[in-house]
């Protein structure tokens, strides 16, 4: 999937769920830092959410993350 429909898609999810508001942010980033491995299932039980969102969310994060690490050399 390309980043801009990933990106999309990333942003549906983000409304649908109200990943916006300041708490629920700060709570899902305090979620991701403490996790060794987080996968979509379990995501998605932890959020009350469809895992296809979950699964969305997280690989929009993941691309983020592996250019986050390709660009700091």
């Amino acid at each position: 999937m390309e980043i801009q429909e990933l990106y999309s898609k990333f942003m549906e999810v983000v409304e649908k769920y109200g990943f916006k508001e300041e708490s629920l942010a700060t709570e899902i980033s305090n979620y991701l830092a403490k996790q060794k491995v987080v996968n979509a299932s379990t995501f998605a039980v932890d959020f009350a959410m469809e895992e296809s969102d979950a699964s969305v969310f997280l690989a929009f994060l993941e691309r983020g993350l592996d250019f986050y690490s390709m660009t700091r050399g």
